[in-house]
């Protein structure tokens, strides 16, 4: 027979312990025995969504217990959409960094302060692996403001947006080092030059 319960997949996963651990013959010959079969693919697609789903929950209620009223209210605020120009802060989140200049660089620093500001994303998501992090934020980049605010689960779309919230702040941070670096890099060279010229005209 083909599983279709959870209570005979374990009692799958049992006897397989037991034949891995006794002198029962052959695979075959013990599930014969048992009256049992391995379960079928929709069997183990419906275990695995199940589990998948359960794991979430269980981040989603650990990063909401987290976040105060405080920064719920402020997180609360990225979705508000201005009538002018039709856009949120949420859609914001969603910009590229631009191309390093002095201009652009302090736009970017002013944009890592914005990020800051609802609160600390990091100690929110702390002991969620990095990769649920990421499929997380994956999962809120892909949807709008509107479809955002349909996710009945207040946990699982507080934690979406945190999720999205904390990797763009990641990327950001990555965004302003490097524009730091290229923007000093010719100054750098400048003054190294200039040192290097005053040291040959004036000799020790």
């Amino acid at each position: 027979m083909v599983l279709s319960t959870s209570t005979q997949y374990h009692r799958v996963a049992d006897h397989a312990q037991q034949a891995a651990s006794t002198d029962h013959g052959s695979d075959s010959d013990h599930r014969r025995r048992t009256r049992c079969a391995l379960p079928g693919c929709t069997t183990l697609d419906e275990l695995t969504k199940a589990i998948r789903t359960e794991v979430n929950r269980g981040f989603f209620t650990l990063v909401a217990s987290r976040v105060d009223v405080a920064a719920r209210t402020r997180l609360a605020r990225l979705l508000a959409v201005d009538p002018i120009t039709r856009r949120s802060d949420y859609d914001g989140l969603k910009d590229v960094a631009q191309a390093a200049s002095p201009g652009k660089f302090k736009e970017r620093l002013a944009f890592l302060r914005n990020l800051d500001a609802p609160g600390p994303t990091g100690a929110w998501l702390e002991d969620v692996p990095p990769r649920k992090i990421a499929h997380f934020a994956g999962e809120a980049r892909v949807t709008d403001v509107a479809n955002l605010r349909k996710v009945l689960d207040e946990d699982k779309r507080l934690t979406l947006i945190v999720g999205l919230l904390h990797t763009v702040r990641t990327g950001v941070r990555d965004d302003v080092v490097t524009m730091f670096c290229k923007w000093m890099a010719p100054i750098h060279k400048k003054c190294r030059d200039q040192l290097e010229a005053a040291q040959v005209s004036c000799p020790p």
